[in-house]
This record gives C-alpha cells, sequence and structure tokens, in this order.
C-alpha cells in the first residue's frame, strides 16, 4: 500500500489543482461541452505561461483534468468531455471535424 505522503500522491494533487485553476479561469463546464484535448492543452500553456506557473506536460495535464472527474474520448482525434474554452467565440473549435465541415 503506498503512503499518502509519497511523491506520487503528492504530484496527483498538484496535477489535479493546476488543472482546476485553469478550468475555474478558462473555462466552462457542462453536458454538452466538448474540447479537443489538443486545444485545451495549448490554451493551457499559454494561460501557465501568461500566469508565470510551471507548464505540466501534456500526460500531467490530462491526469490532471481526469482526477476532476472530465471524460476522454479517442477516435481519430481525442476530446475531453464536459468541458469548453471560454475564449472560443463561435465555440465551433469544440465541435468535430465532421460537424464542422457540415454546419450543424
Amino acid at each position: 500500500m503506498m503512503r499518502k505522503d509519497t511523491p506520487y500522491i503528492k504530484n496527483r494533487h498538484n496535477h489535479a489543482a493546476e488543472a482546476a485553476a485553469f478550468v475555474r479561469d478558462c473555462c466552462v463546464c457542462g453536458e454538452g461541452e466538448t474540447q479537443w484535448a489538443a486545444n485545451l492543452y495549448a490554451a493551457y500553456v499559454e494561460w501557465a505561461r501568461n500566469k508565470r506557473r510551471t507548464i505540466a506536460s501534456a500526460k500531467s495535464f490530462g491526469i490532471g483534468m481526469r482526477d476532476l472527474g472530465f471524460e476522454r474520448r479517442k477516435s481519430s482525434f481525442v476530446v475531453w468531455l464536459g468541458v469548453g474554452l471560454r475564449s472560443d467565440p463561435t465555440r465551433s473549435a469544440s465541435l468535430p471535424l465532421n460537424e464542422r465541415k457540415s454546419g450543424k
């Protein structure tokens, strides 16, 4: 059994805390919200740079998002379910490619 003060547990807490701060500042959450993982991570990196924070790897960021309860789906690309970017005025970037092309 792993002790609670091991680096793994501390890092898991840090991943979730960092992701939570980003979500609070930059995202909308709710049913029907989706966002490409690459777009979400790019927005996180920009946010972290602007806040002068240490930038987590994409894997660490993903662990934090998962620990917050967001679900990840993968087909030809990876999307996060239940979260979208506030800064996307058209919200079209949160739609899968096939829906954006058809105008749905």
